[in-house]
C-alpha cells in the first residue's frame, strides 16, 4: 500500500465526493494469460460496494477486460476502513510479474496514473463505461501482487520470498492463422517447431506433397504462457527457442494478409524503419527491398529475451497474448520471410504458410472470431462454443461443460495452476486485498479459467505427469 497525491484540475471536478489528499494505492501485475479473469474479480469488488467509482483501461468500451492497463478508484465494501482506495493492473507476463515483485525498483512495471481518470460516476453508484481513455500517462511503481501462469519455482525467483498459491486453472488453446489445414499439433510437432523455428507442413498432416512451411509463433521469456507451453513440452522453461513474429500486414479484418514475418532478432528490434529506429539499412539488402517497397511493422525492444539470459536470434518473442492474437487471425497467402539479420531466409514470398501458437483461451477465442482456428492439442480439442453455464450455443465463447470433462479427467493437458502471489512482509491492507481477490476470482474465470477443486487429476510441477486425484 502506498500513497498517492491526486492531481487538480478535471481529475478533481470529476469526482462525486472529495478526494482524499493521501488515496492508498495498490499496484497489481502479471499473467496476461489470467488477466480477464484478475480484471473481472476486482472490477466486481468495486461494483458489488454499491458505491460510485471510477475506471479506466489502455483499451476502449466492454473490451477492457483485454487491457494491459487498468486502474480502478472508488470504495470496497470491508477495505480500507470504507475509504477510497485506488487499485491499479499492469499485465504485461508472469515471469515479468514475478520479476517485479523480486527486482523492484529495477523492474517495476508501468502503471496508469490517476489522472487519466475524468469521467464522473453515473448517479445511484454504477460504473460509467462511456469515454474510457485508451491512452495517457503512465508511471512507474512497485508490484505488490502478481499473478503467475506458473509457480515461482520454475522461474529465475524460485528463492526470493513470495507468499500465494493456486487461485484457479489457466487454460491454454493451440491456434493456427487463418487458412492453414492444420487440425491437431502433438508434443513433437510443437518441439521441432520450437528448435527449428520453421517445418515442413507434411510434419502434421503425413502428406508429402504438402510442402508449404510451418512457423513458431509465441511469447518472450517474460511470458508464464511461455513457461506453460515448454514446460508441457519438456522443452525446459530457460532453454532458447526459435520464434518468428509478423513484420508487415495488409488491410484490417478477418481478411487481412500477413505480408512478412521475421525471426526474432535479439534484441527485439529489426531496424527496418530508419524513420523509426534511426538506423540506416544496408543498400541492397533483402529487408531494405522490402522497406521501400511495404509499409512494414517495426519490432519492439519489448519483444526480446528478458530473464534468463539467452537474449539471442530466435529467442524473444511478443510481450503479450493481444500481441499475438490479431495476427493470427491473418492469411499467409504470400509471406516474404526474413532472417534476423534481415536477409530474406527462403528466397522470394511463400505460398499459403501457417503460424503455429499457445495462448491463453480468451485470446485463442478472440483470434478465433478473427478467423483463426482453435485445433486439437495432442489429438483433443476444446469447442469453446457454449454459454457461460456451459450449455453449447452457436457462436458462443466459453468452455462447454465437455470441454471442462476434457481438462479436468485429464485428457487435455493444455493448462497450469493459476498462482497469485504477494511480496513476503507486505502491509495488512495488501493482504487483505489479495484474499479479497482471490475470493472473488471463483465467479470470475471467464472464458480462460476453470476452478481447481473441479479438477480430477493433479500434478506435482507444471507440465508434470497428471495423476488422478484420490478422494
Amino acid at each position: 500500500m502506498k500513497p498517492t497525491t491526486f492531481v487538480t484540475g478535471l481529475f478533481a471536478a470529476a469526482m462525486v465526493t472529495p478526494a482524499f489528499a493521501q488515496t492508498p494505492t495498490f499496484e497489481i501485475s502479471g499473467a496476461t494469460a489470467f488477466r480477464r479473469a484478475t480484471i473481472e474479480s476486482i472490477h466486481a469488488l468495486f461494483v458489488n460496494s454499491g458505491e460510485p467509482f471510477r475506471w479506466g483501461a489502455n483499451r476502449a468500451g466492454t473490451d477492457f477486460v483485454n487491457a494491459d492497463l487498468v486502474i480502478w478508484e472508488g470504495k470496497i465494501t470491508g477495505f480500507n476502513g470504507g475509504n477510497t482506495v485506488i487499485v491499479r493492473t499492469s499485465f504485461n507476463g508472469s515471469i515479468e510479474g514475478l520479476r517485479a515483485i523480486a527486482e523492484s525498483p529495477t523492474s517495476d512495471p508501468s502503471y496508469y496514473l490517476p489522472s487519466v481518470l475524468t469521467v464522473a460516476p453515473a448517479v445511484g453508484g454504477a460504473q460509467q463505461a462511456g469515454a474510457i481513455p485508451t491512452s495517457g500517462n503512465t508511471v512507474t511503481a512497485e508490484t505488490e501482487i502478481a499473478f503467475s501462469d506458473t509457480d515461482k519455482a520454475i522461474s529465475p525467483y524460485a528463492a526470493n520470498p513470495m507468499v500465494g498459491g493456486v487461485v484457479g486453472v489457466a487454460v491454454f488453446g493451440v491456434v493456427v492463422n487463418d487458412g492453414s489445414p492444420i487440425t491437431n499439433v502433438s508434443v513433437q510437432n510443437f518441439n521441432s517447431l520450437l528448435q527449428n523455428g520453421y517445418v515442413p507442413l507434411s510434419l502434421f498432416t503425413g502428406n508429402s506433397a504438402d510442402t508449404s512451411w510451418v512457423f513458431c509463433t509465441g511469447r518472450n521469456d517474460g511470458s508464464g504462457t511461455r513457461s506453460s507451453y515448454l514446460a508441457e513440452m519438456g522443452y525446459g522453461v530457460s532453454n532458447p527457442v526459435q520464434q518468428f513474429l509478423t513484420v508487415s500486414r495488409d488491410g484490417a479484418g478477418f481478411s487481412d494478409q500477413i505480408r512478412a514475418i521475421q525471426r526474432v532478432p535479439a534484441g527485439g528490434t529489426n531496424d527496418v524503419d530508419p524513420l523509426t529506429t534511426g538506423v540506416q539499412l544496408p543498400p541492397g539488402s533483402a529487408i531494405k527491398n522490402f522497406h521501400d517497397t511495404v509499409n512494414p511493422i517495426v519490432q519492439e525492444t519489448t519483444s526480446r529475451s528478458i530473464v534468463w539470459g539467452n537474449d539471442v536470434d530466435g529467442n524473444g518473442g511478443a510481450f503479450s497474448g493481444s500481441a499475438l492474437r490479431g495476427d493470427l487471425g491473418r492469411k499467409g497467402t504470400s509471406v516474404t520471410v526474413f532472417d534476423a539479420n534481415g536477409s530474406d531466409l527462403l528466397g522470394g514470398p511463400q505460398s499459403n504458410i501457417s503460424m503455429v501458437s499457445w495462448i491463453s483461451l480468451n485470446d485463442a477465442v478472440t483470434a478465433r472470431g478473427l478467423g483463426a482456428s482453435i485445433v486439437a492439442f495432442n489429438g483433443y480439442k476444446l469447442d469453446v462454443n457454449a454459454d457461460a453455464n456451459g450449455n453449447v450455443i452457436p457462436g458462443g465463447t466459453f468452455m462447454s461443460i465437455s470441454d471442462r470433462q476434457k481438462c479436468y479427467n485429464g485428457q487435455y493437458s493444455a493448462w497450469n495452476f493459476q498462482q497469485m502471489y504477494y511480496r513476503f512482509g507486505s502491509s495488512t491492507n495488501t493482504v487483505q486485498l489479495y484474499n479479497l481477490i482471490k475470493g472473488a476470482i471463483p465467479n470470475n474465470l471467464g472464458s480462460a479459467g476453470l476452478k481447481a477443486e473441479d479438477f480430477k487429476v493433479g500434478r506435482a510441477d507444471d507440465g508434470g505427469t497428471m495423476n488422478p486425484l484420490l478422494d
